[in-house]
């Protein structure tokens, strides 16, 4: 690297603020690597010149960004997202005459906007009737995704992809039928051209307060693998960005692992599990590392959840001699439907019948995030660990509250109690 003297990793601190990055997320190698990218691009002789150069120009700094997160990604990763993306646009297309927006942000060399061009076209959607954009920071992943070409890398099995704890998707299993649209080649699979066309690549910074002004609103914003990289100034930015450019009723589909970062954030992205029932959302062993441990398990699609129906003759003032405790059964079913007050009111009705124990007030802390209640969700997730000090889900969700508030070092504590705790209750 040319540097007037050795580069520290103070240095790579400094480099990777300006460029809105957690340097512990990314790696110093990663930045290392994309510092020696800078320094070549822009002529620069050392780190110090490099870091005036980041302060005074965004698009070095997008550049940085770009090279320093290097994304990877598989075609129909997360098969019950595409699923579900297809039968939103299904629907959308049936009420509207307007097209189905879909935006990938970032969308790394193109495999996630591929996958979804795909799945559309397999669910019957003319090709007029849906639009893709593909956002990203970096100029060579977005060359990449043009060429519509991918590898053996961007091709895994489906088994892998299988999320735990989660019931068979018939959708999924039909999302099969969206390969037809990949033609094999020497150089690997390329997409069909009727799909490729329907995808409009743009350069961009996600974290940017222009990051795609005048752009219509999307009806689905497919955003992963991004924010778990980014200091929390970065993340406010990203989510306000994602927020404005999400549709009434729109959906949000993020990662597992930064599912609960985007609740603490006030955005509620889709999931394919339902709220369920603790023993299954008490064995994951990491945020970020297991599917079933990230997973918000409020499955409240789009950013909005429903405004709360009235409390029915059932519910909590009802009285505790004409009418039993609501189950907490009951109160899955509630917020698996997306109607999280009556959810919690069903828990409160709950905790005032049966007395405080452990799994009702997870569940409060759980809806609670889903809502984007952070303060909420962490009071109920303490006193759910001060009845069951080893209750894994709630050590789970408090750590990727912990995440989402920049506090890496509370969050790994937390992390290695919540693996701990399933191991000894598997």
């Amino acid at each position: 690297m040319s540097a007037s003297r050795p580069v520290s990793h103070a240095d790579l601190a400094r480099v990777a603020g300006h460029a809105g990055l957690e340097l512990k997320a990314v790696g110093a190698d990663a930045l290392r690597r994309a510092l020696r990218a800078g320094l070549a691009r822009t002529g620069g002789t050392g780190v110090e010149e490099y870091l005036l150069r980041l302060e005074a120009d965004p698009a070095e700094r997008r550049l940085l960004a770009g090279e320093a997160v290097v994304q990877e990604s598989w075609l129909f990763r997360d098969r019950e997202a595409f699923a579900a993306l297809s039968r939103m646009a299904q629907a959308h297309v049936k009420d509207k005459h307007e097209p189905f927006r879909v935006l990938s942000v970032p969308c790394a060399q193109g495999e996630e906007p591929a996958s979804a061009a795909a799945a559309l076209l397999h669910a019957g959607l003319e090709p007029r009737r849906f639009v893709v954009d593909a956002a990203d920071a970096s100029p060579a992943a977005l060359e990449a995704a043009r060429s519509g070409l991918f590898g053996p890398a961007s091709v895994r099995g489906p088994a892998a992809d299988a999320p735990s704890g989660c019931p068979a998707d018939p959708a999924a299993q039909a999302l099969a039928g969206a390969w037809t649209f990949f033609q094999a080649t020497d150089q690997g699979l390329r997409l069909a051209p009727q799909a490729l066309e329907r995808i409009t690549f743009i350069e961009a910074d996600a974290t940017s307060p222009a990051f795609l002004a005048g752009h219509s609103p999307y009806h689905a914003i497919l955003c992963r693998n991004l924010l778990i990289y980014l200091l929390p100034e970065a993340r406010e930015r990203l989510a306000r960005n994602l927020e404005r450019l999400l549709a009434p009723g729109g959906t949000l589909f993020a990662s597992p692992a930064e599912a609960g970062a985007f609740a603490a954030l006030g955005l509620s992205p889709w999931s394919a599990c339902a709220l369920r029932s603790a023993p299954k959302a008490a064995r994951p062993k990491a945020p970020g590392t297991s599917r079933a441990a990230a997973r918000p398990k409020a499955a409240a699609p789009g950013r909005r959840t429903p405004a709360a129906p009235p409390v029915s003759s059932s519910g909590p003032d009802a009285g505790p001699d004409s009418v039993p405790a609501p189950t907490l059964d009951e109160a899955r079913a509630l917020a698996d439907q997306g109607r999280l007050e009556e959810a919690l009111q069903a828990i409160e009705a709950h905790l005032a019948l049966c007395g405080p124990s452990a799994e009702p007030h997870y569940l409060q802390g759980v809806a609670q995030l889903a809502r984007g209640r952070a303060r909420e969700a962490e009071q109920a997730l303490r006193k759910a660990l001060y009845l069951d000090p080893a209750h894994a889900g709630a050590l789970t969700h408090l750590a990727l509250l912990r995440q989402a508030q920049g506090r890496a070092d509370e969050a790994a504590l937390l992390t290695g109690r919540a693996a701990r705790a399933g191991e000894e209750r598997p």
